[in-house]
């Protein structure tokens, strides 16, 4: 059941918002339902699971109108790409390949905003760090498609270890890739026209790469040093349109001590933050 905190006050206003039906689809939240139907504001009817519409559809929904990027066809083509990621990740669950606590981030808030993002900013180099199977390359890559402009450089240092990776302070992070599948293995060979995927770790790779980044997306190793290592890089190589990401900011303090450092950057969203475990920053004004 979703209890009046103020994230999830926040949520249901979100579904109030986006949705025709709200007040039918809630009961079903709240009731912890697994089987929703939502009709969304502009007629589109989508069914998934509770949590899918609550961190991804909504948000998608509301995000996309507050920047001004919300399209009929773009929502149809982000549901469709939940289906296919859905479809493939299922598939390699039931076939003994890979374990649902392996996948990582599935579709959810991080890829509503990237999907929204990229189609508002229309970078022309974007680069993110921690690919693993693939799912917000794949969103970003479908992003640059529709925009028809950009590239995507990904760095990823992949974890072959089904009990996942451990930090040098203990922590485990479960993430995995089976080496059987690869880095990336969920995005479509049709959208790899745009992708440049290099393996190894941000640490070596990053600082060889003289280029200047409109979009950084952190998502690979969460320990202090190596996100504070990132975030730097990014800084350093961003353009005047530049947008620096990341995700699991809550890991540590690499993101506050960054963002402390630079009061001149700016959220590009209030209120994400560590309630969402996702960060952005902008070096130039862009309203929400």
């Amino acid at each position: 059941m979703l209890l009046p905190t103020k994230n999830n006050i926040k949520l249901l206003k979100l579904l109030r918002y986006s949705c025709k039906n709200w007040f039918e689809v809630l009961p079903d939240i709240l009731t912890n339902n697994d089987k929703i139907k939502a009709e969304f504001r502009n007629g589109k009817i989508i069914q998934c699971n509770r949590y899918r519409l609550i961190i991804a559809f909504v948000p998608y929904y509301y995000f996309s109108h507050k920047l001004g990027v919300f399209s009929d066809s773009d929502f149809t083509i982000f549901y469709e790409v939940y289906l296919d990621i859905n479809k493939k990740l299922k598939k390699a669950i039931d076939d003994g390949i890979l374990v649902q606590s392996g996948v990582g981030g599935s579709f959810g808030y991080e890829e509503a905003l990237l999907f929204a993002l990229i189609r508002y900013l229309k970078p022309s180099t974007v680069v993110e760090t921690g690919v693993a199977q693939g799912i917000s390359s794949y969103v970003i890559l479908k992003a640059l498609e529709l925009n028809r402009r950009g590239r995507l450089m990904s760095v990823d240092l992949p974890n072959p270890n089904p009990n996942g990776y451990r930090y040098a302070n203990g922590t485990v992070d479960p993430v995995y890739t089976p080496t059987t599948l690869g880095s990336g293995w969920i995005v479509p060979d049709e959208l790899t026209d745009r992708w440049t995927l290099l393996i190894g770790r941000s640490k070596e790779i990053l600082p060889t790469l003289s280029i200047e980044v409109d979009f950084f997306f952190h998502d690979s190793e969460h320990s202090y040093e190596n996100m504070l290592f990132e975030y730097k890089w990014a800084y350093s190589r961003m353009s005047q349109k530049g947008v620096i990401a990341s995700d699991d900011i809550g890991w540590n303090r690499a993101f506050r001590d960054f963002e402390n450092a630079h009061p001149e950057l700016r959220p590009i969203i209030h209120g994400l933050g560590y309630e969402y475990q996702f960060g952005l920053w902008r070096l130039n004004s862009i309203k929400v």
